[in-house]
């Protein structure tokens, strides 16, 4: 018998910081969100306070969600470059993103989090001219698509 799975990939999602709070992070490809609540700055360092949405829990090991949420990353919106079809060049944004110094855990049954991030700029740090690249990936690759078995006779 084999027991075929599909695991589905998507590149990262990126949206401006440049919102009205609240605002939704949609995955391309499948249901899953985030919910930004706020953003606060303080000296260089920008926390976001969010919480991933339309997931089932209990599908998920708590440290497939924690990698989710250490991966999420902000950026300089200037420093995102896209392919004359709007495609993202992910590898030429390599090393212009910055991971979370710190990710918490504020609601473990509402997926709430906040992730710190340190901005090296000078003092007119302004979050506004930052995106946020969430990796929806992690998750729809720990989501497997199962399909019906298929039986295969083999012969001697």
């Amino acid at each position: 018998m084999v027991y075929p799975e599909i695991r589905q990939y998507e590149e990262a999602t990126i949206r401006s910081i440049n919102s009205s709070f609240p605002f939704q992070i949609e995955s391309n490809r499948f249901d899953y969100k985030i919910k930004v609540k706020s953003v606060e700055t303080t000296g260089n360092e920008l926390t976001v306070d969010y919480s991933i949405q339309n997931i089932e829990i209990d599908k998920f090991k708590q440290d497939i969600i924690q990698s989710f949420v250490n991966f999420i990353e902000v950026i300089n919106t200037d420093n995102i470059k896209s392919s004359e079809n709007g495609e993202l060049l992910y590898d030429q944004t390599l090393g212009h993103s910055i991971r979370s110094k710190q990710t918490k855990l504020i609601n473990k049954d509402e997926l709430h989090f906040k992730s710190t991030f340190v901005i090296d700029v000078p003092n007119k740090f302004d979050y506004e001219g930052y995106s946020l690249m969430v990796p929806f990936g992690t998750l729809s690759s720990n989501d497997p698509i199962k399909m019906e078995p298929i039986k295969i006779t083999l012969k001697n």
